[in-house]
Formats: structure tokens, C-alpha cells, sequence
């Protein structure tokens, strides 16, 4: 049985996990499952993959039923309402939550596959302008512009976009 990404293990002792990856050690090339802690502070961790697809010690845990160290389930399997570990909630950074909604804009404009949307995307979010967003937008289309002039910027990027829309052709793609 060898893991896949994307796959729910249940541990012996009864935490669940998700495989994020199979990787490789870069020295010793030893095969290594990267998984993630379903529970508490959803740790990440790495084992390597003879251990993780090892048979439990009976041995040293006697009162073990469960034949394999880490056991595939199915999401419908996974335990229901494990409390989280009493990791302190930090309170809010408004700075932190802007920088996430610039970002956010930023890669809805990045998705934008044609001309056409990056310009639907420009004009949803005309209201709610800031630097960050016309020189990441700027910078994108090779465009050099004042990020300090928003007005005079988005304009500017407007008016390539449209440009673009117009002259661009899809007949030889």
C-alpha cells in the first residue's frame, strides 16, 4: 500500500491524518510521506514511507488491534468533532486583513485569462483602489506607472486593457 496525495490515514492511536506529499530526502534519497495532523494545531510532519507503511509493534503496544501503524480510510471515516488544541486565538491585524484582500484582488486579476476579464476585474474593483493593486496590475502588462496617482493609473491601465481587447486576436493561438 503505498500512499497517494490527497489520501486519509488513521493512526493507530486513533488521530487522522492527510497525505500532502511523497517526497524525497535530497542526500539520502529515502522516500519520505509528508502528512498532515487532522486535529490540534494541524501539524505537519515527515516519516519515512517503510515506517509509515509498517505493521504496528504488538510488541510494545500489546492492546493494539489495528495491523498497520497508519490505516487508509475514507473522509466519511474521519473522526467527527476532535476538539482543536488550545492554540491562542491572536486577535485580528487590520493591517494583515487588507494586505489578504489586496492580495486577493491581485490574483483574481492574475486568473483573468483574457484581456477582456482582467478589465471586468479592473472595473469591479475600481472603488476600491490602493497602490499595491495598480503597480502589481502595472507591473503585470509591463506597464511603468505612478502607483501614488491611482486616478491617472487606472486610467492609464484601462485604457491598454481596451487596447488589448481591440487588436488582440485569437486566430493564431
Amino acid at each position: 500500500m503505498r500512499p497517494v496525495p490527497g489520501e486519509f490515514y488513521r493512526h493507530f492511536k486513533n488521530k487522522d491524518y492527510q497525505v500532502l506529499a511523497i517526497a524525497k530526502h535530497s542526500e539520502t534519497k529515502e522516500e519520505l510521506v509528508i502528512y498532515q495532523a487532522l486535529y490540534g494545531d494541524f501539524g505537519i510532519y515527515a516519516r519515512p514511507l517503510d515506517m509509515f507503511t509498517s505493521e504496528v509493534d504488538h510488541v510494545k503496544y500489546p492492546e493494539v488491534k489495528q495491523k498497520m501503524r497508519f490505516m487508509k480510510i475514507e473522509r466519511a471515516d474521519l473522526v467527527k468533532d476532535v476538539p482543536v488544541s488550545n492554540v491562542p486565538v491572536s486577535k485580528v491585524d487590520n493591517a494583515e486583513v487588507d494586505s489578504q484582500w489586496a492580495d486577493s484582488r491581485i490574483l483574481e486579476y492574475l486568473d483573468a485569462d483574457t484581456y477582456s476579464e482582467k478589465l471586468e476585474v479592473m472595473q469591479k474593483y475600481r472603488d476600491k483602489l490602493d497602490s499595491k493593486l495598480i503597480d502589481a496590475v502595472a507591473g503585470s502588462l509591463d506597464l511603468v506607472v505612478d502607483p501614488e496617482k491611482l486616478d491617472e493609473s487606472y486610467n492609464y491601465i484601462i485604457s491598454h486593457l481596451k487596447t488589448n481587447i481591440k487588436y488582440d486576436t485569437t486566430r493564431l493561438r
